[in-house]
């Protein structure tokens, strides 16, 4: 199996880092009926209506194909969705130097569920994590901390990583702490405050300490699960690099990822 590796070449490669399931137990990342299901019901429903339109009169093709276009593109949003959902055993990290040759201590930034915290549990052979999160989502119960902790034990990695809640753009722990950090599609929904995590992160990690950021750019997957209005809302990769700087980041390696882009930053010395 591919590694994270230390202490060699940047490359763009890709690994898989599989979720181990223990007692037949399946993880649970918090996918509800609507996220699973939701662009599929609306492209099937979007398309009946444009074909019903043009059953009821040939007269209203416009309207039928303003409504094809709609299923179009909940067609195209329910194929990243349902992308993003058959990872749940599986998530691919970019295949870049995160850790160093020694010890490791990292910092999985807004781990949710946990998806990430397991991925690097798999290539982390010594050292240990710390999750951090508020654990407020209104939509899954206790926030998901309850689902972070089952889906530590299915992984069974429990031993590796350590749970705190805490507001990631206000860390507790001091500076220089660790050695490395992650964190997938966290910041980008933070706004005004990407800089302030940012710079929070950049304070508690080691000289020379490395953040692999995942986050969603207004590409193409962002349209087709969010529409056009995602250009407006998304932040820029021109904006992202600005925020690197003010937040004393150097980017050394980048990419598309999963319909996402990842930036590996490390501490600006």
């Amino acid at each position: 199996m591919a590694h994270m590796r230390a202490g060699t070449k940047t490359t763009h490669k890709m690994a898989g880092i599989f979720g181990r399931r223990a007692n037949n137990l399946e993880y649970d990342f918090g996918w509800g009926f609507a996220s699973r299901w939701g662009f599929f019901i609306g492209w099937i429903s979007f398309l009946m209506m444009s074909v019903g339109t043009l059953i009821i009169s040939r007269s209203l093709y416009i309207l039928s194909g303003l409504l094809f276009l709609v299923a179009l593109q909940l067609f195209m949003g329910d194929l990243v969705v349902r992308r993003i959902h058959n990872m749940d055993s599986e998530l691919v990290l970019p295949y870049v130097d995160l850790l160093t040759a020694g010890k490791n201590l990292v910092l999985d930034v807004g781990c949710g569920a946990g998806r990430t915290s397991i991925a690097v549990s798999k290539i982390l052979k010594n050292g240990r994590i710390i999750a951090v999160d508020t654990f407020d989502a209104p939509y899954i119960d206790d926030g998901g901390k309850k689902l972070l902790e089952k889906n530590l034990k299915v992984a069974n990695v429990t031993d590796k990583v350590e749970i705190q809640t805490q507001d990631i753009t206000a860390l507790k722990f001091e500076k220089e702490t660790f050695d490395a950090a992650v964190s997938s599609y966290v910041i980008d929904h933070l706004g005004k405050d990407q800089l302030k995590a940012l710079k929070e992160i950049n304070r508690v990690l080691k000289k020379n300490g490395k953040l692999l950021l995942i986050i969603m750019l207004p590409n193409y997957a962002a349209i087709m699960v969010f529409n056009i209005i995602s250009i407006l809302v998304l932040t820029s990769r021109k904006k992202w690099n600005q925020l690197f700087k003010e937040a004393k980041f150097t980017c050394i390696d980048s990419g598309d990822l999963n319909g996402g882009h990842y930036f590996l930053l490390e501490k600006a010395t």
